[in-house]
Formats: structure tokens, C-alpha cells, sequence
């Protein structure tokens, strides 16, 4: 089990959660995600992209393209070996680290008042998830929810438009069985059959502690 934790580096831990080892560096993980052949990613705000080698757990980061420097705080890797990064203010990437192939997708100025803008809104995503199936993944962003459909290159065609619940601060989003997706907003959770278009909003009032989810 690998925990990253805030300002203290990552605990790897064993069957009966032992520590078995320490890794100070990067000090604060948003995220983290196996690759293929074991290795492990790590996602940091102010280290960007970084690798850990899984036999001698020694850490490096990780420079991808022309940037300086990224706040990465999610990461997801496909079945092609492509990495999907969220990022805080560079938008989404799409990088492969064998081919080196790279795809930056920026929010395009025009998208939020074209919601048939085929194009990603916000550059300030907070978490990523591909569905099931792995045509799609979703965008949680600090101005709404996003989903680009990777067959079909488009950020309209799964919700109709570019993205649901414009200026909400989405903070999470996962698709679980029956392709309903949920995802957590500064103003409760959502449940949304993605077949039949259904949306139930689940508040403070349904019993929720709070109206921030995350």
C-alpha cells in the first residue's frame, strides 16, 4: 500500500501496514498510479510529474515538453500506456513517456459563452476519471464538469454540450457501475445516469454533513 500524504512524502506499507519504507521527496503527493509494470507515478504541486522506481524506491522527477514547471493533481493511465494529467492551470494532458507524444488540450476562451464550443473550459482541473470502458474521461474543474470523449475527439458529445454546472467548483468525479457517474461539488453531490440523461442532487437536507464534497 503507497499513501501520499501532505507535507510528510509517501509511506509504503505492507500486508499488515507495516511501514517498509519512507520517501520524503516530493513532501506533498495530490496523486498517485501504477503503471503496467508496477512502477509508481506521482502527481505534486510544486514537483509537477515524478516516477518512483519500485525496486530501490528511489524517486525522480519527471520533465515532460516545454514546461517549466506543472501543479499536477491527477493522474490517470489508459490501456494504451497514455497518461492523462489534470493539471492547475496548464489544462489537460495527454502524454505517452515511451513515444514521448504529448497533447496539451488548453481551455479555449470562447467555450464558456459557446457551450457548443468543442472545447475544454477551464484550465484548473482538480480531478480526473476515465469510464469503464475507457471512451471517456470526465474533467472536474473549478468552473464546472467536463467529459472528453476520447473516440470522437470531442468535449460535447457525452453531455451535449462542454460542460454541466458552469462556475461550480467540481472537487471529485468517478463513474461506478451502470454507467452512472457521481460527482462532488461546493454544492452537494450528483448522481447522473449517463444513458438515460437523469440527474439526482443529494444535499445537506438529504443528510449530508455539509454541501462541500469532495
Amino acid at each position: 500500500t503507497w499513501v501520499g500524504t501532505d507535507n510528510d512524502g509517501i509511506f509504503v506499507l505492507d500486508s499488515n501496514h507495516r511501514m517498509v519504507k519512507h520517501i520524503a521527496e516530493p513532501s506533498t503527493v495530490l496523486s498517485m498510479a501504477e503503471d503496467a509494470e508496477g512502477g509508481i507515478w506521482l502527481g505534486s504541486y510544486h514537483r509537477g510529474l515524478g516516477y518512483v522506481n519500485v525496486k530501490d524506491f528511489s524517486y525522480s522527477d519527471v520533465s515532460i515538453g516545454n514546461f517549466e514547471r506543472l501543479h499536477v493533481f491527477d493522474i490517470e493511465i489508459d490501456y494504451c500506456g497514455d497518461f492523462w494529467i489534470a493539471t492547475m492551470g496548464n489544462g489537460l494532458i495527454r502524454y505517452n513517456p515511451k513515444t514521448k507524444a504529448l497533447t496539451n488540450y488548453k481551455a479555449d476562451p470562447e467555450a464558456s459563452g459557446n457551450r457548443n464550443k468543442n472545447a475544454l473550459v477551464n484550465d484548473y482541473i482538480s480531478q480526473i476519471s476515465l469510464s469503464a470502458d475507457q471512451s471517456r474521461l470526465y474533467v472536474a474543474s473549478t468552473m464546472g464538469l467536463c467529459c472528453f470523449d476520447i473516440n470522437k475527439n470531442s468535449w460535447t458529445s457525452a453531455f451535449g454540450e462542454n460542460v454541466l454546472h458552469h462556475s461550480v467548483n467540481i472537487r471529485s468525479v468517478a463513474e461506478t457501475d451502470g454507467n452512472i457517474l457521481w460527482y462532488g461539488t461546493d454544492d452537494g453531490l450528483y448522481r447522473r445516469n449517463m444513458t438515460t440523461g437523469s440527474v439526482q442532487r443529494i444535499g445537506m437536507a438529504d443528510g449530508l454533513s455539509d454541501s462541500g464534497v469532495a
